[in-house]
């Protein structure tokens, strides 16, 4: 569903990009992607800092920077990683997408929306996106808003389940609305 090449990660669907430039920084570079993959991060983390401070203009290393922060715990480091990734690569849907986790997993989902929203612009298609949309909408009570994602996701085939399509049918339903309806007698 991601773009290629990339390389999945464990959890969250995170993806470390792989490619390696030739750099200056490209062993600390390629240490640091290799020690995220053998899920020794906190080493991983001193590679990809030190890659980062010699190539600032690099957006895959502050990419995968933003992922081992975010394994770390780290996670407004990881959003500040992420948001300089997007910065110097603002077609990377994967950063948006991971800025978009940080910011829910750090309770800010306004924030995580307006990110999906902004990487939607970029990619209409991603079903993912849709789907975490519709979740977080559905958090916030914008029913409307969920029930559209709902059924994008729907229409590019992600299996969304059916208990969060009926709440969210319920809750838009005339039945379900508090007061007094018209017509009602009191």
């Amino acid at each position: 569903m991601r773009a290629t090449p990339l390389l999945v990660a464990a959890a969250l669907g995170f993806t470390l990009v792989v490619p390696f430039p030739s750099h200056g920084s490209d062993e600390d570079y390629r240490k640091g992607v290799q020690l995220a993959k053998e899920r020794r991060y906190r080493e991983a983390l001193v590679y990809l800092d030190r890659a980062a401070k010699a190539e600032p203009h690099r957006g895959d290393i502050h990419y995968n920077l933003g992922n081992v922060l975010f394994r770390l715990g780290e996670f407004p480091d990881a959003a500040k990683a992420y948001r300089k990734a997007i910065s110097l690569n603002p077609q990377d849907t994967d950063a948006y997408f991971n800025l978009a986790m940080t910011y829910s997993v750090m309770d800010q989902m306004e924030e995580a929306l307006e990110v999906l929203e902004e990487l939607l612009r970029h990619d209409p298609e991603d079903v993912e996106a849709h789907y975490r949309l519709a979740l977080g909408y559905y958090s916030l009570g914008q029913w409307k808003k969920a029930q559209e994602h709902i059924l994008k996701a729907k229409e590019l085939h992600f299996p969304v389940p059916p208990a969060l399509e009926e709440a969210v049918r319920s809750r838009l339903s005339p039945e379900s609305t508090p007061g007094r309806k018209k017509g009602q007698d009191h």
